[in-house]
């Protein structure tokens, strides 16, 4: 008989966020379909920041339980507090966007229908004639903003890894561990039954 035992550390936040670059990729090249690619970029990132909140601070910190229900902007600053790192300041740089990237994956998770209106004159010859209103997440949707945000999220994961010990590179995938262990059947009779079935 064959047993093998194995051990492998699923990192979810960092599938997400190859996941989010596998996108971005794709938008880049120009593919048909490239707008949603950017939209998926997009969520996917704030997919693992929240993903990766949860990496630390239960599995390695035991901030808070599975049950709790904070905020993922709390759990940041939380765990900022805990690192010793400075506080996030939601007003500028990296933070802001990252607030920005939340504020975008709960307008998408909670999506409504709504109406536009736009009033202005325009030139008869001018290109104002062919404008499409955009909603405040539409104009978001935009390679430049994936790009932007993608770096400041990777760039938080990498620096709150590093305080936290664990390396300066957080999304490295899991590796399995594997033990192949073989066991000998014996399957020679009992010695016991066979002097008894010759008596």
């Amino acid at each position: 008989e064959i047993v093998k035992e194995s051990n492998r550390e699923v990192k979810t936040f960092a599938e997400l966020m190859h996941g989010a670059d596998s996108m971005l990729e794709k938008a880049l090249g120009g593919i048909e379909g490239s707008y949603y690619c950017v939209m998926s970029s997009l969520l996917l990132c704030a997919f693992s920041f929240e993903a990766y909140m949860n990496h630390l601070g239960v599995k390695h910190r035991d901030l808070w339980t599975k049950e709790e229900r904070l905020r993922v902007l709390d759990k940041y600053t939380l765990l900022c507090q805990e690192l010793g790192i400075k506080e996030p300041d939601f007003g500028r740089g990296d933070d802001q966007r990252l607030k920005q990237l939340f504020a975008y994956r709960d307008t998408m998770a909670h999506g409504e229908t709504y109406d536009l209106e736009l009033k202005k004159p325009v030139k008869k010859a001018s290109d104002d004639m062919s404008y499409t209103l955009k909603s405040d997440w539409e104009n978001f949707t935009s390679v430049p903003m994936a790009e932007k945000c993608l770096a400041s999220v990777q760039g938080i994961i990498n620096r709150m890894n590093e305080a936290a010990g664990l390396g300066e590179y957080a999304f490295a995938s899991g590796i399995e561990v594997s033990d192949v262990e073989y066991k000998v059947i014996n399957k020679s009779r009992n010695p016991d039954a066979a002097s008894s079935a010759d008596s």
